[in-house]
């Protein structure tokens, strides 16, 4: 699978060991098929300041199965988003369930998540599933399954009413606790793309759009400033625009297994990639200055080609959920490597920069007041020197500037800040 890189200088070395490590992991899975064992849901425990959570599921003896855990990077470190070990509960009372049973693990209503971490056990699924079987997700609360996730289990010929979410302890009769198919960031087995198979292979239609870009400017909740300007970009080169969020599940897998090329921002639309054919082309967009090893484990499950485009104008950094992107000069150098048209697509605006410092003050601010971690020096500013054009001096200024006002005013302080440097950057 070849790769290719427009980054930011000092960027490419990240990516590319991102990008050129192998996650394929040749292990074979089974599944442990236990009598009267306990499913619990998570609870969230605190060590050394991390979050972790206990849950899963414990034989008859009440011994904990590892195999029911979630994991990420390693099986053996706790860190946040770990689900490992159990815990006490009382056994007076709590519901039984004599149909036969298939333990799938955390119900994540997170999409992205869900096609990562949710769907690891569905190999199995697929493989063994017949109606009046019960798929145990365990949830610390209950959830509707609708929308996108409702249509997965269709699309893989399971009964919704086959599907139960458990909230609370419970014993189940015959249980099944297939191994997972891929730990998060760290390797799949060649079961982790059945299910994504054999959805793709349920959906029959397929729109013939060649190029398709995968836009964001539509999503709701969005933090996300300046895209409309990388989606004309791609629409005025012959893209076909489309918006995941408002498609069903089906109509997008059709424009994806029509696609010889996908292109749009990192993130978890990119994770659809996974129901595209083979050897498509996969244009990343990076809206911050991290590669993302999930993004590169469903590229190479699918032998999927990547060009890897930093996209972003993140002055601020990258650890808030807030992003600015546009025509960045990586953008521009893969556009004429391309032969696109630019003309027409507008620059980085001023009121773009004024609306991005905005909500990253606000979401900065809301950050610290829940008791989120104080970002350093080097967290605000990272390296995206060549993303504005700035002299050196003048931009290590500028960071300590800003680094100062950020941390100690939120008024007339930060507003003074801010348009001294949309001076600069009119400049």
């Amino acid at each position: 699978m070849k790769q290719h890189f427009y980054l930011y200088k000092g960027a490419q070395k990240n990516f590319e060991k991102i990008a050129q490590q192998k996650y394929l992991l040749r292990k074979k899975l089974g599944a442990l098929e236990l009598s009267d064992a306990y499913v619990l849901p998570p609870v969230l425990y605190r060590q050394a300041g991390q979050g972790y959570a206990k849950g899963g599921v414990l034989d008859s003896k009440g011994i904990f199965v590892h195999s029911s855990g979630r994991y990420r990077d390693t099986e053996e470190t706790k860190q946040p988003c770990t689900l490992m070990g159990g815990y006490e509960f009382s056994k007076v009372g709590i519901p039984i369930l004599s149909e036969p049973c298939i333990y799938c693990g955390e119900y994540l209503p997170h999409y992205g998540h869900f096609l990562c971490e949710s769907m690891t056990r569905l190999w199995y699924v697929v493989q063994n599933y017949h109606p009046g079987m019960k798929l145990i997700f365990i949830s610390d609360e209950p959830r509707e399954i609708g929308g996108n996730f409702r249509q997965i289990f269709e699309l893989l010929g399971v009964d919704i009413n086959d599907v139960r979410i458990v909230t609370h302890v419970t014993q189940c009769k015959n249980l099944i606790v297939p191994d997972a198919s891929s730990i998060f960031c760290h390797w799949y087995t060649p079961e982790f793309v059945i299910p994504f198979k054999k959805i793709s292979s349920s959906v029959k239609k397929v729109y013939k759009k060649e190029k398709i870009y995968l836009s964001r400017t539509r999503f709701k909740d969005r933090f996300i400033i300046g895209e409309e300007n990388i989606e004309k970009l791609f629409a005025q080169n012959g893209y076909y625009v489309i918006y995941p969020e408002q498609l069903p599940l089906s109509e997008l897998i059709a424009y994806l297994k029509g696609a010889k090329v996908v292109a749009g921002l990192s993130g978890t639309a990119l994770h659809n990639i996974i129901f595209a054919r083979q050897n498509t082309q996969l244009i990343v967009l990076n809206r911050m200055n991290l590669a993302n090893p999930v993004q590169e484990m469903m590229n190479q499950s699918r032998w999927i080609a990547t060009t890897y485009v930093d996209a972003h104008f993140n002055y601020l950094g990258s650890k808030n959920t807030v992003f600015l992107v546009g025509l960045t000069p990586p953008l521009k150098r893969f556009a004429q490597s391309k032969k696109f048209k630019i003309q027409g697509v507008p620059n980085l605006s001023k009121h773009q920069v004024e609306l991005y410092f905005k909500c990253y003050m606000k979401n900065f601010k809301r950050e610290a007041e829940l008791g989120g971690d104080e970002p350093t020096l080097r967290d605000i500013w990272p390296a995206v020197l060549e993303s504005l054009s700035l002299p050196k001096d003048e931009h290590i200024f500028v960071k300590l500037k800003y680094f100062l006002l950020s941390k100690l005013f939120w008024g007339k302080m930060a507003e003074k800040y801010r348009q001294r440097y949309l001076n600069i950057v009119e400049k």
